[in-house]
């Protein structure tokens, strides 16, 4: 029942020619054990960055529960809507110049 606990090792197995088996097992154990503490590495990340946002998410909305309704400042409003207007006004512009024109000062003839 025990036997394959206790079974004995070749001593020969990775001697002479098959020597370089056993670096190829070395190397496989660390390739795997890189691969495994970077996979756990950027699940750590993802599960972080989710939890944090998740808890910024939950103190906004307890802050914002908190917070009185704004209150709406109607002087500054009508002042910000009539510079807003004098600012965006329908205002033709008249050409004074056509610049496909040629002028006196012109020098494209010579």
């Amino acid at each position: 029942m025990f036997q394959f606990f206790n079974h004995q090792k070749n001593q020969f197995a990775f001697r002479g020619e098959f020597q370089h088996l056993y670096s190829f097992r070395i190397v496989n154990i660390i390739v795997i054990s890189l691969y495994a503490f970077a996979v756990s590495g950027v699940l750590l990340f993802i599960y972080a960055r989710v939890y944090q946002t998740i808890e910024k998410v939950d103190t906004i909305t307890a802050l914002q529960s908190s917070l009185p309704p704004p209150t709406i400042e109607f002087d500054r409003l009508e002042r910000v809507n009539t510079a807003w207007e004098k600012k965006h006004a329908d205002v033709s512009l008249t050409i004074t110049r056509d610049p496909f024109l040629p002028t006196a000062t012109s020098t494209a003839g010579e």
